[in-house]
């Protein structure tokens, strides 16, 4: 039961996060990966600590969360452009 309703929570997580970018379907895999990503860095009621705190023994950062969707640009190093 813990399993499903973990899965579940994902689902929901990702179907609303491929709605409101408006990305097609076919990234529902990344969108799994940074929603996993996100819940990992969400303290729980439980513990009152986050899952990343649990195993780390530090706390998470923050620094990297995007929105969902944005336009990112990649630079290519210079090495690789020829």
């Amino acid at each position: 039961e813990i399993v499903e309703r973990k899965n579940r929570t994902l689902k929901e997580m990702m179907n609303v996060m491929l709605l409101s970018s408006d990305l097609p379907q076919n990234l529902w895999g990344e969108v799994i990966l940074s929603v996993n990503y996100i819940l990992n860095r969400i303290p729980q009621k439980k513990t009152n600590s986050t899952p990343y705190e649990l195993w780390k023994c530090q706390l998470p950062s923050y620094k990297y969360l995007k929105m969902w969707g944005c336009l990112a640009k990649v630079e290519i190093p210079v090495s690789k452009k020829n």
